[in-house]
């Protein structure tokens, strides 16, 4: 037995169904960084950050698009750039066609092997 399931077992239950026989693993990946410009090998600044999200959207987003599922990257045009789970080809497509499916908030949700 694991730990994990004493965990899920607190008070009083009368019954317990689990859906997975795998604990969910979670890894804390930050917000992002408080660099305000990159710079280049003298130290001038070549590009900045912008620290508010864009449309509504930030990096790291999970979005569905054209039954593709994967992380987008806005962009300041209206279009976003979307690296499909699958392993297919990065693409580029208009905001609209994007319907959210989690906000991105520093985490990242996973299951681990099943206990031995």
């Amino acid at each position: 037995k694991a730990h994990w399931l004493d965990a899920a077992a607190v008070g009083a239950i009368g019954s317990l169904v689990l859906a997975t026989d795998r604990p969910l693993h979670i890894v804390a990946k930050g917000q992002g960084g408080r660099q305000k410009a990159v710079l280049d090998q003298f130290g001038y600044p070549k590009q900045h950050r912008s620290l508010k999200p864009l449309h509504g959207w930030r990096s790291g987003d999970i979005a569905r698009c054209e039954g593709k599922t994967g992380r987008i990257s806005p962009r300041v045009k209206g279009s976003f750039e979307m690296r499909p789970f699958d392993g297919g080809k990065p693409f580029s497509r208009p905001m609209r066609t994007f319907q959210p499916l989690h906000r991105n908030d520093g985490y990242d949700y996973g299951t681990t092997e099943k206990n031995r």
